[in-house]
């Protein structure tokens, strides 16, 4: 998702969705270079999506039949 500093306030409960575009992306949680209070999947903040980092990546989830 495009990330938008007030994205929670004004979205849905079910299912929310993103701002359709933005100059940012959101990422949630933590790595191995975050500090401690920030290792949770509560964490959300925003970076650019043209510059690389290391200590970025992804999850994948699926729901347990």
């Amino acid at each position: 998702d495009w990330y938008n500093s007030r994205a929670y306030q004004n979205a849905s409960d079910t299912n929310p969705l993103g701002p359709p575009e933005g100059q940012y992306k959101s990422i949630r949680g933590g790595s191995w270079l975050s500090a401690a209070d920030e290792l949770t999947t509560t964490t959300r903040s925003s970076f650019d999506p043209t510059v690389s980092r290391t200590n970025l990546g992804f999850r994948c989830a699926a729901a347990v039949p």
